[in-house]
């Protein structure tokens, strides 16, 4: 088998449009009519979408934001500032600011909770367990179910991070949760470079194969 022959019977779809692949293989012309659409299948199976593009472009701006003013304002952990603008980055504005907005909850319970029970036990193996527990059902009682391992995940920092006591570091983690809510935020309202959906891009490029391969029928 041909190194092009090898390359079309793994790339080329089974059938393109209503023709099947022996079809297009029938002839000269056909063939290398598909060896032209070759780079459009390739295109096809392996590059990413642009929303995908978009999205991760602007969550690294939005990281390295975020980290940069935490840093120049000297918070105690910078990092935290950098994982809530990455987890709250959107194309969408509106959904930004819903998982901006059930960031900032889950970290004022599960600061709240580490406070607590830092005042009430002794931190340990078995505090933690509980303080985790009570973090993820209190975010269940006020309806907040995706923010519940957020919410338990802060108030096991809130114990474990020694500090001069618990209430400065639940004060920072909530600073800088708000820090890299905000500027995901921000970007989240930055206009969209390409405003091409991916799902019609794929769409347009099926339809110029469709329309080669009604072309070539007709001749």
């Amino acid at each position: 088998m041909t190194g092009h022959n090898f390359l079309l019977a793994n790339l080329v779809p089974v059938t393109i449009g209503n023709i099947p692949v022996a079809d297009w293989f029938a002839g000269s012309s056909l063939r290398r009519t598909a060896l032209d659409m070759l780079p459009v299948v390739i295109r096809t199976r392996l590059v990413v979408p642009l929303s995908g593009v978009q999205l991760a472009v602007r969550a690294g701006v939005a990281a390295s934001v975020s980290l940069a003013i935490a840093k120049s304002l000297g918070l105690e952990t910078p990092i935290f500032a950098f994982i809530a603008a990455v987890l709250v980055t959107d194309l969408d504005p509106s959904q930004s600011r819903q998982l901006g907005l059930r960031r900032i909850g889950a970290t004022v319970v599960g600061a709240l909770c580490g406070v607590m029970f830092s005042q009430l036990l002794h931190p340990g193996a078995v505090t933690i367990g509980l303080s985790v527990v009570v973090a993820m059902l209190i975010c269940q009682l006020l309806r907040m179910p995706d923010a519940a391992k957020v919410a338990a995940f802060t108030c096991g920092i809130i114990l474990l991070v020694p500090g001069d006591g618990p209430w400065r570091p639940a004060f920072f983690r909530f600073v800088e949760t708000v820090l890299g809510v905000a500027v995901a935020w921000s970007i989240s309202y930055v206009p969209k470079l390409i405003r091409l959906d991916p799902l019609e891009d794929e769409g347009s490029e099926k339809s110029m194969m469709a329309d080669r391969a009604e072309h070539h029928r007709g001749n």
